[in-house]
Protein backbone atom coordinates (compact mmCIF):
# COMPACT_ATOMS: atom_id res chain seq x y z
CA UNK A 1 0.00 0.00 0.00
CA UNK A 2 2.72 2.12 0.98
CA UNK A 3 4.54 1.75 -2.76
CA UNK A 4 1.76 2.09 -4.50
CA UNK A 5 0.98 5.89 -2.78
CA UNK A 6 4.56 6.52 -3.30
CA UNK A 7 3.91 5.69 -7.18
CA UNK A 8 0.76 7.87 -7.45
CA UNK A 9 2.48 10.60 -5.41
CA UNK A 10 5.36 10.66 -7.96
CA UNK A 11 3.09 10.70 -10.75
CA UNK A 12 1.24 13.32 -9.69
CA UNK A 13 4.61 15.14 -9.11
CA UNK A 14 5.82 14.10 -12.64
CA UNK A 15 2.08 15.60 -14.25
CA UNK A 16 3.06 18.91 -12.72
CA UNK A 17 6.27 19.24 -13.47
CA UNK A 18 5.09 18.50 -17.36
CA UNK A 19 2.06 21.08 -16.90
CA UNK A 20 4.74 23.94 -15.45
CA UNK A 21 7.35 23.27 -18.43
CA UNK A 22 4.23 23.40 -21.36
CA UNK A 23 3.35 26.53 -19.88
CA UNK A 24 6.43 27.88 -19.67
CA UNK A 25 7.45 26.80 -23.08
CA UNK A 26 4.26 28.47 -24.57
CA UNK A 27 5.11 31.94 -22.56
CA UNK A 28 8.63 32.30 -23.98
CA UNK A 29 8.77 30.80 -27.30
CA UNK A 30 10.54 33.19 -29.97
CA UNK A 31 9.87 33.23 -33.09
CA UNK A 32 12.41 34.03 -35.51
CA UNK A 33 10.27 37.60 -36.97
CA UNK A 34 9.61 38.30 -32.66
CA UNK A 35 13.27 37.73 -32.03
CA UNK A 36 14.07 40.56 -35.09
CA UNK A 37 11.14 43.08 -34.07
CA UNK A 38 12.29 42.73 -30.32
CA UNK A 39 15.91 43.67 -30.96
CA UNK A 40 15.02 46.45 -33.50
CA UNK A 41 13.05 47.78 -30.62
CA UNK A 42 14.99 47.28 -27.72
CA UNK A 43 18.90 47.11 -28.64
CA UNK A 44 20.77 50.15 -27.29
CA UNK A 45 22.90 50.91 -30.10
CA UNK A 46 19.84 51.29 -32.76
CA UNK A 47 18.14 53.71 -30.82
CA UNK A 48 21.11 55.33 -29.95
CA UNK A 49 21.78 56.29 -33.66
CA UNK A 50 18.44 56.88 -34.00
CA UNK A 51 18.36 59.67 -31.32
CA UNK A 52 21.69 60.89 -33.50
CA UNK A 53 19.38 61.15 -36.86
CA UNK A 54 17.25 63.09 -34.72
CA UNK A 55 20.18 65.73 -34.00
CA UNK A 56 21.42 65.68 -36.96
CA UNK A 57 17.99 66.63 -38.36
CA UNK A 58 17.73 69.45 -35.75
CA UNK A 59 21.39 70.49 -36.94
CA UNK A 60 20.08 70.69 -40.50
CA UNK A 61 17.05 73.16 -39.10
CA UNK A 62 19.98 75.43 -37.05
CA UNK A 63 22.30 75.79 -40.15
CA UNK A 64 18.99 77.14 -42.29
CA UNK A 65 18.43 79.66 -39.30
CA UNK A 66 21.33 80.87 -39.52
CA UNK A 67 20.27 83.37 -42.79
CA UNK A 68 17.88 85.09 -40.67
CA UNK A 69 19.50 88.44 -39.43
CA UNK A 70 20.67 89.26 -35.73
CA UNK A 71 18.09 91.04 -34.03
CA UNK A 72 19.29 92.10 -30.48
CA UNK A 73 17.62 94.80 -27.75
CA UNK A 74 18.87 95.96 -24.36
CA UNK A 75 17.59 98.06 -22.19
CA UNK A 76 18.96 99.01 -18.67
CA UNK A 77 18.28 101.62 -15.65
CA UNK A 78 20.98 102.70 -13.18
CA UNK A 79 21.91 105.07 -10.49
CA UNK A 80 25.44 106.34 -10.25
CA UNK A 81 27.20 109.54 -10.46
CA UNK A 82 29.36 111.17 -13.43
CA UNK A 83 32.51 112.81 -12.20
CA UNK A 84 34.49 112.64 -15.62
CA UNK A 85 38.45 113.20 -15.98
CA UNK A 86 41.01 113.27 -19.30
CA UNK A 87 43.02 110.65 -19.98
CA UNK A 88 43.61 107.42 -21.66
CA UNK A 89 42.06 103.85 -20.37
CA UNK A 90 41.58 100.31 -20.85
CA UNK A 91 39.35 97.88 -19.28
CA UNK A 92 42.36 95.30 -19.06
CA UNK A 93 40.76 92.21 -17.66
CA UNK A 94 37.21 92.74 -17.90
CA UNK A 95 34.99 91.24 -20.25
CA UNK A 96 32.64 92.77 -22.73
CA UNK A 97 31.65 96.38 -21.69
CA UNK A 98 32.04 95.48 -17.69
CA UNK A 99 34.01 98.22 -16.89
CA UNK A 100 32.23 101.87 -15.89
CA UNK A 101 32.14 104.86 -18.55
CA UNK A 102 30.69 107.87 -17.19
CA UNK A 103 30.20 110.59 -19.64
CA UNK A 104 30.06 114.17 -17.24
CA UNK A 105 31.67 117.68 -17.19
CA UNK A 106 35.57 118.13 -16.20
CA UNK A 107 34.82 119.16 -12.61
CA UNK A 108 37.60 120.54 -10.57
CA UNK A 109 36.77 118.45 -7.48
CA UNK A 110 35.42 115.17 -6.69
CA UNK A 111 30.99 115.56 -5.91
CA UNK A 112 29.14 112.66 -5.33
CA UNK A 113 25.50 113.80 -6.67
CA UNK A 114 24.04 110.97 -7.92
CA UNK A 115 20.71 110.64 -10.48
CA UNK A 116 19.00 108.19 -12.45
CA UNK A 117 19.44 107.31 -16.07
CA UNK A 118 18.76 104.88 -18.95
CA UNK A 119 20.24 103.32 -22.09
CA UNK A 120 17.52 101.35 -24.74
CA UNK A 121 18.67 99.74 -27.75
CA UNK A 122 18.10 97.74 -30.58
CA UNK A 123 20.32 96.42 -33.92
CA UNK A 124 19.98 94.52 -37.01
CA UNK A 125 23.06 92.21 -38.03
CA UNK A 126 22.68 90.34 -40.99
CA UNK A 127 25.25 88.79 -43.20
CA UNK A 128 23.50 89.39 -46.80
CA UNK A 129 25.79 87.86 -48.61
CA UNK A 130 28.93 85.99 -47.86
CA UNK A 131 29.39 83.92 -51.12
CA UNK A 132 27.89 81.21 -50.29
CA UNK A 133 28.88 80.29 -46.75
CA UNK A 134 25.35 79.37 -45.30
CA UNK A 135 24.60 77.64 -48.54
CA UNK A 136 27.43 75.44 -47.77
CA UNK A 137 26.92 74.69 -44.16
CA UNK A 138 23.44 73.76 -44.70
CA UNK A 139 24.39 71.06 -47.53
CA UNK A 140 27.31 70.24 -45.28
CA UNK A 141 24.98 69.52 -42.12
CA UNK A 142 22.39 67.45 -44.46
CA UNK A 143 25.49 65.50 -45.30
CA UNK A 144 25.84 64.80 -41.98
CA UNK A 145 22.21 63.93 -41.70
CA UNK A 146 22.65 61.73 -44.80
CA UNK A 147 25.46 60.00 -43.10
CA UNK A 148 23.90 59.23 -39.75
CA UNK A 149 20.85 58.05 -41.59
CA UNK A 150 23.21 56.04 -43.37
CA UNK A 151 24.86 54.54 -40.20
CA UNK A 152 21.40 53.81 -38.70
CA UNK A 153 20.12 51.88 -41.73
CA UNK A 154 23.59 49.85 -42.16
CA UNK A 155 22.86 49.25 -38.84
CA UNK A 156 19.58 47.92 -38.25
CA UNK A 157 20.56 45.79 -41.20
CA UNK A 158 23.72 44.63 -39.17
CA UNK A 159 21.74 43.67 -36.12
CA UNK A 160 19.15 41.86 -38.36
CA UNK A 161 21.72 39.53 -39.60
CA UNK A 162 23.59 38.94 -36.07
CA UNK A 163 19.86 38.66 -34.33
CA UNK A 164 19.04 35.89 -37.16
CA UNK A 165 22.60 33.90 -37.11
CA UNK A 166 22.52 33.91 -32.82
CA UNK A 167 18.68 32.66 -33.38
CA UNK A 168 19.93 29.95 -35.58
CA UNK A 169 23.29 29.69 -33.62
CA UNK A 170 21.35 28.83 -30.07
CA UNK A 171 18.62 26.87 -32.32
CA UNK A 172 21.29 24.54 -32.84
CA UNK A 173 23.19 24.29 -29.94
CA UNK A 174 19.65 23.11 -28.30
CA UNK A 175 19.42 20.30 -30.54
CA UNK A 176 23.05 19.42 -29.61
CA UNK A 177 22.10 19.23 -26.85
CA UNK A 178 19.33 17.14 -27.18
CA UNK A 179 21.55 14.96 -29.50
CA UNK A 180 24.40 14.82 -26.64
CA UNK A 181 20.97 13.89 -24.12
CA UNK A 182 20.11 11.00 -26.38
CA UNK A 183 23.56 9.93 -26.54
CA UNK A 184 23.58 9.88 -22.90
CA UNK A 185 20.68 7.62 -22.62
CA UNK A 186 21.88 5.34 -25.25
CA UNK A 187 25.04 4.68 -23.12
CA UNK A 188 23.15 4.12 -20.19
CA UNK A 189 21.04 1.41 -21.80
CA UNK A 190 23.88 0.10 -23.50
CA UNK A 191 25.81 -0.04 -19.10
CA UNK A 192 22.64 -1.53 -18.11
CA UNK A 193 22.62 -4.16 -21.01
CA UNK A 194 26.42 -5.03 -19.93
CA UNK A 195 27.06 -5.01 -16.24
CA UNK A 196 24.09 -7.56 -15.66
CA UNK A 197 25.77 -9.71 -18.27
CA UNK A 198 29.18 -9.26 -16.58
CA UNK A 199 27.94 -10.00 -12.99
CA UNK A 200 26.83 -13.48 -14.52
CA UNK A 201 29.72 -14.17 -16.19
CA UNK A 202 28.75 -14.22 -19.58
CA UNK A 203 31.35 -11.11 -20.56
CA UNK A 204 34.66 -9.85 -19.13
CA UNK A 205 35.05 -7.43 -16.67
CA UNK A 206 36.54 -4.97 -18.67
CA UNK A 207 33.28 -4.41 -20.60
CA UNK A 208 31.38 -3.07 -17.68
CA UNK A 209 34.26 -0.77 -16.92
CA UNK A 210 34.33 0.61 -20.99
CA UNK A 211 30.34 0.88 -20.37
CA UNK A 212 30.52 3.26 -17.56
CA UNK A 213 33.54 5.35 -18.88
CA UNK A 214 30.95 5.83 -21.52
CA UNK A 215 28.64 6.80 -19.91
CA UNK A 216 30.65 9.43 -18.05
CA UNK A 217 31.78 10.59 -21.17
CA UNK A 218 28.70 11.09 -22.53
CA UNK A 219 27.69 12.83 -19.25
CA UNK A 220 30.48 15.34 -19.90
CA UNK A 221 29.60 16.03 -23.46
CA UNK A 222 26.59 16.85 -22.70
CA UNK A 223 27.36 19.36 -19.83
CA UNK A 224 29.66 20.79 -22.72
CA UNK A 225 26.76 21.28 -24.78
CA UNK A 226 24.89 22.84 -21.96
CA UNK A 227 27.31 25.25 -21.35
CA UNK A 228 27.80 25.89 -25.03
CA UNK A 229 23.61 26.76 -25.15
CA UNK A 230 23.90 28.86 -22.16
CA UNK A 231 26.48 31.30 -23.81
CA UNK A 232 24.76 31.40 -27.20
CA UNK A 233 21.61 32.04 -25.68
CA UNK A 234 23.42 34.68 -23.58
CA UNK A 235 24.13 36.64 -26.95
CA UNK A 236 20.94 36.08 -28.77
CA UNK A 237 19.37 38.15 -25.32
CA UNK A 238 21.84 40.92 -25.50
CA UNK A 239 20.68 41.28 -29.06
CA UNK A 240 16.90 41.19 -27.86
CA UNK A 241 17.75 44.13 -25.41
CA UNK A 242 15.35 42.50 -22.64
CA UNK A 243 15.96 41.78 -18.85
CA UNK A 244 14.61 38.67 -19.05
CA UNK A 245 17.67 36.29 -18.94
CA UNK A 246 16.02 33.01 -18.98
CA UNK A 247 16.34 31.08 -21.81
CA UNK A 248 13.58 31.21 -24.97
CA UNK A 249 12.00 28.37 -26.68
CA UNK A 250 12.99 28.22 -30.24
CA UNK A 251 11.08 27.81 -33.49
CA UNK A 252 12.41 24.17 -34.62
CA UNK A 253 10.75 24.90 -38.24
CA UNK A 254 14.80 25.20 -39.26
CA UNK A 255 15.41 21.43 -38.31
CA UNK A 256 12.22 20.16 -39.86
CA UNK A 257 12.38 21.56 -43.77
CA UNK A 258 15.27 23.67 -45.76
CA UNK A 259 14.63 26.57 -47.78
CA UNK A 260 12.31 26.35 -50.92
CA UNK A 261 14.15 27.86 -53.51
CA UNK A 262 17.84 30.02 -53.14
CA UNK A 263 20.14 28.68 -55.60
CA UNK A 264 20.23 31.70 -57.77
CA UNK A 265 23.81 32.28 -58.25
CA UNK A 266 22.67 35.07 -60.24
CA UNK A 267 22.04 37.62 -57.32
CA UNK A 268 24.89 39.99 -56.75
CA UNK A 269 25.26 43.06 -54.56
CA UNK A 270 24.70 46.68 -55.60
CA UNK A 271 25.59 49.88 -54.63
CA UNK A 272 22.01 50.41 -52.98
CA UNK A 273 23.77 47.70 -50.42
CA UNK A 274 23.79 49.32 -46.84
CA UNK A 275 27.06 48.86 -46.62
CA UNK A 276 27.96 50.49 -49.58
CA UNK A 277 25.73 53.45 -49.10
CA UNK A 278 27.04 54.06 -46.09
CA UNK A 279 30.26 54.38 -46.80
CA UNK A 280 29.09 56.17 -50.04
CA UNK A 281 27.47 59.04 -47.73
CA UNK A 282 30.84 59.08 -45.24
CA UNK A 283 32.27 60.20 -49.03
CA UNK A 284 29.49 62.60 -50.03
CA UNK A 285 29.47 64.43 -46.32
CA UNK A 286 33.17 64.61 -46.88
CA UNK A 287 33.18 66.49 -50.16
CA UNK A 288 30.50 68.66 -48.63
CA UNK A 289 32.78 70.12 -45.68
CA UNK A 290 35.11 70.56 -48.56
CA UNK A 291 33.02 73.06 -50.24
CA UNK A 292 32.08 74.39 -47.11
CA UNK A 293 35.44 75.26 -45.92
CA UNK A 294 36.69 76.85 -49.53
CA UNK A 295 33.63 79.21 -48.68
CA UNK A 296 35.59 80.75 -45.78
CA UNK A 297 38.22 81.76 -47.92
CA UNK A 298 35.62 84.90 -49.00
CA UNK A 299 34.86 88.20 -47.09
CA UNK A 300 31.34 88.49 -45.81
CA UNK A 301 29.26 91.39 -46.57
CA UNK A 302 26.97 92.75 -43.60
CA UNK A 303 24.00 94.73 -43.25
CA UNK A 304 23.43 96.26 -40.08
CA UNK A 305 20.94 99.00 -37.98
CA UNK A 306 21.31 100.25 -35.01
CA UNK A 307 18.51 102.32 -32.92
CA UNK A 308 19.64 104.31 -29.53
CA UNK A 309 17.61 106.27 -26.71
CA UNK A 310 19.40 107.18 -24.05
CA UNK A 311 17.97 108.72 -20.75
CA UNK A 312 19.37 110.67 -17.50
CA UNK A 313 18.61 112.45 -14.47
CA UNK A 314 21.43 115.28 -15.04
CA UNK A 315 20.17 118.34 -17.37
CA UNK A 316 22.14 119.96 -20.10
CA UNK A 317 23.41 122.86 -17.62
CA UNK A 318 25.08 120.20 -15.14
CA UNK A 319 28.83 121.59 -14.95
CA UNK A 320 31.20 123.41 -12.71
CA UNK A 321 28.84 126.49 -12.47
CA UNK A 322 25.17 125.23 -11.71
CA UNK A 323 25.93 121.47 -10.11
CA UNK A 324 22.23 121.79 -9.39
CA UNK A 325 20.58 120.81 -12.69
CA UNK A 326 20.02 117.36 -11.64
CA UNK A 327 17.28 115.35 -10.04
CA UNK A 328 16.98 112.22 -8.38
CA UNK A 329 13.50 111.48 -9.00
CA UNK A 330 13.96 108.17 -11.10
CA UNK A 331 11.07 108.31 -13.49
CA UNK A 332 12.15 111.36 -14.77
CA UNK A 333 15.94 110.18 -14.82
CA UNK A 334 14.59 106.96 -16.87
CA UNK A 335 12.39 109.24 -19.17
CA UNK A 336 13.96 109.28 -22.95
CA UNK A 337 15.88 112.63 -23.94
CA UNK A 338 18.35 111.68 -26.84
CA UNK A 339 17.72 109.28 -29.76
CA UNK A 340 20.27 108.63 -32.20
CA UNK A 341 20.05 105.96 -35.36
CA UNK A 342 22.63 104.29 -37.85
CA UNK A 343 22.45 102.57 -40.76
CA UNK A 344 24.79 100.99 -42.86
CA UNK A 345 26.68 98.54 -44.78
CA UNK A 346 30.31 96.80 -44.50
CA UNK A 347 32.38 94.29 -45.43
CA UNK A 348 34.20 91.89 -42.44
CA UNK A 349 37.58 89.68 -44.72
CA UNK A 350 40.63 88.24 -42.57
CA UNK A 351 43.21 88.39 -45.02
CA UNK A 352 44.75 85.72 -43.33
CA UNK A 353 42.27 83.53 -43.49
CA UNK A 354 42.95 81.61 -46.61
CA UNK A 355 46.68 80.76 -45.60
CA UNK A 356 45.53 78.77 -42.86
CA UNK A 357 42.53 77.12 -44.18
CA UNK A 358 44.89 75.59 -47.05
CA UNK A 359 46.02 72.98 -45.12
CA UNK A 360 42.55 72.09 -43.16
CA UNK A 361 41.14 71.66 -46.88
CA UNK A 362 44.32 69.28 -47.55
CA UNK A 363 43.29 67.73 -44.82
CA UNK A 364 39.81 66.91 -45.77
CA UNK A 365 40.74 66.34 -49.21
CA UNK A 366 43.04 63.36 -48.00
CA UNK A 367 39.80 62.20 -45.98
CA UNK A 368 37.93 62.32 -49.01
CA UNK A 369 40.85 59.80 -50.74
CA UNK A 370 40.41 57.57 -47.87
CA UNK A 371 37.13 56.93 -47.57
CA UNK A 372 37.15 56.36 -51.52
CA UNK A 373 40.14 53.57 -50.31
CA UNK A 374 37.37 52.29 -47.75
CA UNK A 375 34.56 52.02 -50.35
CA UNK A 376 36.78 49.78 -52.44
CA UNK A 377 38.24 47.09 -49.54
CA UNK A 378 34.36 47.28 -48.97
CA UNK A 379 33.09 46.59 -52.79
CA UNK A 380 36.24 43.95 -52.91
CA UNK A 381 35.01 41.97 -50.04
CA UNK A 382 31.39 41.82 -50.48
CA UNK A 383 31.86 40.67 -53.97
CA UNK A 384 34.07 37.63 -52.42
CA UNK A 385 31.40 36.81 -49.63
CA UNK A 386 29.18 36.74 -52.66
CA UNK A 387 30.84 33.84 -54.80
CA UNK A 388 31.83 32.43 -50.58
CA UNK A 389 28.06 32.56 -49.97
CA UNK A 390 27.27 30.71 -53.18
CA UNK A 391 29.65 27.86 -52.71
CA UNK A 392 28.85 27.76 -49.24
CA UNK A 393 24.94 27.16 -49.99
CA UNK A 394 26.12 24.67 -52.85
CA UNK A 395 28.32 22.36 -49.98
CA UNK A 396 25.19 23.07 -47.82
CA UNK A 397 22.89 21.16 -50.20
CA UNK A 398 25.51 18.74 -50.52
CA UNK A 399 25.92 17.70 -46.83
CA UNK A 400 21.87 18.01 -46.31
CA UNK A 401 21.43 15.09 -48.70
CA UNK A 402 24.02 13.37 -47.26
CA UNK A 403 22.69 12.94 -43.98
CA UNK A 404 19.34 10.61 -44.16
CA UNK A 405 22.21 7.93 -45.52
CA UNK A 406 24.46 8.13 -42.75
CA UNK A 407 21.47 8.32 -40.39
CA UNK A 408 20.00 5.37 -41.44
CA UNK A 409 23.40 3.08 -42.10
CA UNK A 410 24.52 4.58 -38.50
CA UNK A 411 20.99 3.37 -36.70
CA UNK A 412 20.68 -0.29 -38.47
CA UNK A 413 24.78 -0.51 -37.40
CA UNK A 414 24.10 0.32 -33.80
CA UNK A 415 20.81 -1.78 -33.58
CA UNK A 416 23.26 -5.14 -35.66
CA UNK A 417 25.97 -4.40 -32.96
CA UNK A 418 24.05 -3.86 -29.97
CA UNK A 419 22.24 -7.27 -30.74
CA UNK A 420 25.04 -9.30 -31.94
CA UNK A 421 26.79 -7.79 -28.59
CA UNK A 422 23.74 -9.69 -26.59
CA UNK A 423 24.29 -12.78 -28.54
CA UNK A 424 28.36 -12.77 -27.72
CA UNK A 425 29.17 -12.32 -31.50
CA UNK A 426 30.87 -9.38 -31.01
CA UNK A 427 32.96 -7.30 -28.40
CA UNK A 428 32.04 -3.84 -26.60
CA UNK A 429 34.53 -2.29 -28.79
CA UNK A 430 32.26 -2.57 -32.05
CA UNK A 431 29.38 -1.39 -29.66
CA UNK A 432 31.01 1.85 -28.51
CA UNK A 433 31.74 2.32 -32.67
CA UNK A 434 28.35 2.05 -33.33
CA UNK A 435 27.73 4.26 -30.45
CA UNK A 436 29.94 6.68 -32.04
CA UNK A 437 28.33 6.55 -35.49
CA UNK A 438 24.98 7.21 -34.37
CA UNK A 439 25.80 10.12 -32.61
CA UNK A 440 28.20 11.53 -35.12
CA UNK A 441 24.99 11.44 -37.72
CA UNK A 442 22.26 12.95 -35.11
CA UNK A 443 25.15 15.85 -34.50
CA UNK A 444 25.50 15.85 -38.71
CA UNK A 445 21.62 15.68 -38.84
CA UNK A 446 21.16 18.70 -37.16
CA UNK A 447 24.27 21.18 -38.14
CA UNK A 448 23.35 19.96 -41.80
CA UNK A 449 20.36 21.90 -41.37
CA UNK A 450 21.81 24.98 -39.65
CA UNK A 451 24.13 25.30 -42.15
CA UNK A 452 21.97 25.18 -44.88
CA UNK A 453 20.17 28.17 -42.99
CA UNK A 454 23.33 29.81 -42.10
CA UNK A 455 24.30 29.81 -45.85
CA UNK A 456 21.42 31.50 -46.74
CA UNK A 457 21.95 34.52 -44.15
CA UNK A 458 25.25 34.45 -45.35
CA UNK A 459 24.39 35.29 -48.95
CA UNK A 460 21.19 37.82 -47.81
CA UNK A 461 24.19 39.87 -45.99
CA UNK A 462 26.49 39.75 -48.62
CA UNK A 463 23.73 40.84 -51.35
CA UNK A 464 22.50 43.71 -49.09
CA UNK A 465 19.38 41.64 -49.89
CA UNK A 466 17.51 40.83 -46.07
CA UNK A 467 14.40 39.93 -47.88
CA UNK A 468 16.15 36.52 -49.80
CA UNK A 469 16.49 35.15 -45.81
CA UNK A 470 13.44 36.86 -44.63
CA UNK A 471 10.42 35.29 -47.30
CA UNK A 472 11.17 31.72 -46.57
CA UNK A 473 9.67 31.71 -42.58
Amino acid sequence: MVYRNIKIQCLLLFIFSFLRITAFSQSYTLSMRGAIDTAMNNYAIIQAKKNYVNAGEAQVQYSKLQAIPDLTISAQNNYGTINNIYGPGFSLGINGTGGLNSTGPMLASQNWNAAYGGLYLASINWDFYSFGKIRAGIKAAQSDLKNKASDLNQEIFEDKIKVCAAYLNLLGAQQLTKVATDNLNRATAVKNAVVPRVLSGLNPGVDSSLAVAEVSNAKMAMIRAKDNEIQLANYLIQYLGIRDTSEPFLDTMFITRIPSNFLDSSIQYGPSHPLLQFYNSKIDQSRAQEKYIKTQYYPTFKFFSTYQSRASGFGSGYSSTDLDDYTTNYWKGVGRTRQNYLVGIGMVWDLSTPFRLRKQLLSQQMTTSGLRNEYARVDQQLNSQVALANAKVKNALVNYKEVPTELNAANQAFIQKTTLYKNGLNTIIDVTQALYAINKAETDKYIAFNNVWQALLLKAASTGDFDIFLNEF
